[in-house]
Protein backbone atom coordinates (compact mmCIF):
# COMPACT_ATOMS: atom_id res chain seq x y z
CA UNK A 1 0.00 0.00 0.00
CA UNK A 2 3.10 2.03 0.53
CA UNK A 3 4.14 2.02 -2.99
CA UNK A 4 0.32 3.10 -3.91
CA UNK A 5 0.64 6.10 -2.40
CA UNK A 6 3.94 7.00 -3.14
CA UNK A 7 3.45 6.59 -6.89
CA UNK A 8 0.05 8.98 -6.58
CA UNK A 9 2.22 11.41 -4.63
CA UNK A 10 4.49 11.26 -7.87
CA UNK A 11 1.50 11.59 -10.05
CA UNK A 12 0.45 14.72 -8.29
CA UNK A 13 3.88 16.63 -8.33
CA UNK A 14 4.16 16.05 -11.85
CA UNK A 15 0.42 16.60 -12.94
CA UNK A 16 1.03 19.85 -11.14
CA UNK A 17 4.07 20.48 -12.68
CA UNK A 18 2.66 19.83 -16.40
CA UNK A 19 -0.58 22.23 -15.62
CA UNK A 20 1.74 24.73 -14.64
CA UNK A 21 3.50 24.92 -18.01
CA UNK A 22 1.77 28.55 -18.46
CA UNK A 23 3.44 31.46 -17.64
CA UNK A 24 2.18 32.58 -14.09
CA UNK A 25 2.56 35.93 -12.39
CA UNK A 26 3.32 36.00 -9.28
CA UNK A 27 0.48 36.51 -6.88
CA UNK A 28 0.61 39.66 -4.55
CA UNK A 29 1.33 39.54 -0.78
CA UNK A 30 -2.49 39.92 -0.05
CA UNK A 31 -3.54 37.92 -2.65
CA UNK A 32 -1.70 35.55 -0.97
CA UNK A 33 -2.06 36.15 2.39
CA UNK A 34 -6.16 36.30 1.72
CA UNK A 35 -6.33 33.00 -0.14
CA UNK A 36 -4.75 31.14 2.25
CA UNK A 37 -6.87 32.50 4.85
CA UNK A 38 -10.00 31.43 3.17
CA UNK A 39 -8.70 28.15 2.08
CA UNK A 40 -7.63 27.81 5.86
CA UNK A 41 -11.33 28.09 7.02
CA UNK A 42 -12.34 25.69 4.20
CA UNK A 43 -10.31 23.01 5.49
CA UNK A 44 -10.82 23.91 9.13
CA UNK A 45 -14.51 22.07 7.69
CA UNK A 46 -15.88 18.80 7.36
CA UNK A 47 -15.48 18.32 3.43
CA UNK A 48 -14.32 22.00 2.62
CA UNK A 49 -12.78 21.30 -0.44
CA UNK A 50 -15.28 19.65 -2.04
CA UNK A 51 -16.67 22.45 -4.08
CA UNK A 52 -13.46 22.08 -6.08
CA UNK A 53 -12.24 19.98 -8.70
CA UNK A 54 -8.38 18.45 -8.79
CA UNK A 55 -7.35 20.74 -11.44
CA UNK A 56 -8.55 23.79 -9.42
CA UNK A 57 -7.05 22.21 -6.16
CA UNK A 58 -4.05 21.44 -7.78
CA UNK A 59 -3.95 25.33 -9.14
CA UNK A 60 -4.45 26.77 -6.13
CA UNK A 61 -2.03 24.45 -4.50
CA UNK A 62 0.34 25.99 -7.14
CA UNK A 63 -0.46 29.27 -6.25
CA UNK A 64 0.49 28.85 -2.56
CA UNK A 65 3.63 27.87 -3.78
CA UNK A 66 4.22 30.69 -5.94
CA UNK A 67 3.26 32.42 -2.23
CA UNK A 68 5.95 31.16 -0.72
CA UNK A 69 8.22 33.06 -2.83
CA UNK A 70 6.50 36.35 -2.65
CA UNK A 71 5.95 36.28 0.97
CA UNK A 72 8.85 34.63 2.88
CA UNK A 73 7.44 35.92 6.09
CA UNK A 74 5.09 33.41 6.41
CA UNK A 75 6.21 30.85 3.34
CA UNK A 76 9.82 30.16 3.56
CA UNK A 77 10.63 26.94 6.28
CA UNK A 78 14.16 27.71 6.61
CA UNK A 79 13.01 31.69 8.16
CA UNK A 80 10.42 30.26 10.33
CA UNK A 81 7.38 30.29 7.90
CA UNK A 82 5.38 27.44 6.27
CA UNK A 83 1.67 29.25 5.91
CA UNK A 84 1.84 28.49 2.11
CA UNK A 85 3.35 25.06 1.99
CA UNK A 86 1.44 23.84 4.73
CA UNK A 87 -1.67 24.92 2.54
CA UNK A 88 -0.19 23.88 -0.88
CA UNK A 89 0.19 20.12 1.59
CA UNK A 90 -3.02 19.92 2.59
CA UNK A 91 -4.73 20.74 -0.87
CA UNK A 92 -2.68 17.89 -2.51
CA UNK A 93 -3.62 15.74 0.52
CA UNK A 94 -7.16 16.54 -0.83
CA UNK A 95 -6.33 15.64 -4.10
CA UNK A 96 -4.79 12.49 -3.28
CA UNK A 97 -7.25 11.33 -1.23
CA UNK A 98 -9.97 11.55 -3.87
CA UNK A 99 -7.16 9.44 -6.43
CA UNK A 100 -7.26 6.82 -3.55
CA UNK A 101 -11.26 6.82 -3.43
CA UNK A 102 -11.55 6.33 -7.35
CA UNK A 103 -9.13 3.45 -7.45
CA UNK A 104 -10.50 1.99 -3.99
CA UNK A 105 -13.96 2.47 -5.74
CA UNK A 106 -13.40 0.90 -9.23
CA UNK A 107 -11.39 -1.81 -7.50
CA UNK A 108 -7.88 -0.69 -9.16
CA UNK A 109 -5.71 -1.16 -6.31
CA UNK A 110 -4.81 -4.71 -6.64
CA UNK A 111 -3.95 -3.93 -10.42
CA UNK A 112 -1.49 -1.26 -9.61
CA UNK A 113 0.10 -3.38 -6.71
CA UNK A 114 0.62 -5.86 -9.75
CA UNK A 115 1.83 -3.72 -12.24
CA UNK A 116 3.98 -1.59 -9.69
CA UNK A 117 5.90 -5.04 -8.90
CA UNK A 118 6.30 -5.77 -12.46
CA UNK A 119 7.84 -2.31 -12.49
CA UNK A 120 5.16 -0.65 -14.53
CA UNK A 121 5.75 3.31 -13.26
Amino acid sequence: MKNLELTFILFIVLAASAAGQDIQHAPSVEQCRADNRLWRSLDDRSNGFNEFTTRQLMGMAGEMQRCAAVDPRFGDPDGGGDTYWNMSMELHSAVFGRYMHFVNRHGLGPQFDEEDAKGAR
